[in-house]
């Protein structure tokens, strides 16, 4: 990814979760309202326009896999939020919608996104485009992502803290 463009990968991950809402059924792995309208205006006809290239066996695949490590992500968060944990860093966070489906067990977590400049700027635009609110218990943290860590960007977070890297 080029440091001033939007990650590719972000929004390829963005519209696999769009097309679990779409093509599969109940119960879904990821139940996840704001994917569609994260997306854009017309994105479930755009998608469903291309359902040979989504329902192709690669990309059920991927689709399954992209949204199954959400799914086993945000179990194994629960847990920890159980055992005490207070905040939820997601590194490389890129297009993901857990802040805004947040359960109400998460409502005392503090959630950091941590992406680049452009990837969250992007993402935030299209999240009030479609008339999303961002919560109170999550900030954005806007570093480069790639061979450093958050530590090494200054970035710091509590010992009590639970790490994800979706996009990676």
């Amino acid at each position: 990814m080029l440091p001033d463009s939007v990650s590719r990968t972000a929004l390829g991950t963005a519209y696999l979760r769009a097309a679990h809402q779409i093509f599969e059924t109940e119960p879904r792995v990821l139940d996840d309202p704001v994917a569609l309208p994260l997306i854009g205006p017309n994105a479930e006809c755009r998608i469903r326009k291309k359902a040979d290239h989504f329902q192709s066996p690669i990309m059920r695949a991927l689709r399954a896999r992209t949204v199954l490590r959400s799914r086993y992500t945000e179990d194994r968060l629960y847990d920890a939020v159980r055992r005490g944990i207070a905040q939820y860093v997601i590194l490389g966070a890129g297009f993901d919608t857990f802040a805004l489906r947040q359960p109400r067990w998460a409502a005392q977590l503090g959630i950091f996104e941590v992406d680049s400049r452009a990837t969250q700027d992007e993402k935030r635009s299209r999240l009030t485009a479609a008339g999303f609110t961002v919560p109170s218990n999550t900030r954005y943290s806007r570093k480069l992502i790639g061979r450093n860590t958050a530590s090494q960007h200054g970035t710091k977070f509590s010992m009590r803290s639970m790490h994800s890297s979706p996009s990676l």
